[in-house]
């Protein structure tokens, strides 16, 4: 089996996104600039959490992720 050898930035943006799936969510101040995932995000005890149609839509926050809306 070949294994993928990420850098440390794809690290980071696979650990936030995959982390913000989960009910948890990640910490707000994660979140760059988190007024451009309204309606996907919720702030939540000072957690960033995907709304409802975040999760329909997590494949598109994810894209929103990588072209460094959101890494900080």
């Amino acid at each position: 089996m070949e294994r993928a050898h990420l850098t440390p930035e794809q690290r980071a943006f696979e650990a936030l996104t995959l982390s913000l799936r989960t009910p948890r969510g990640v910490p707000w101040e994660s979140l760059e600039d988190p007024e451009r995932l309204e309606g996907l995000v919720v702030r939540e005890d000072g957690r960033a959490v995907l709304t409802v149609r975040g999760r329909l839509l997590a494949n598109e926050v994810s894209a929103r992720i990588r072209s460094g809306i959101l890494l900080r």
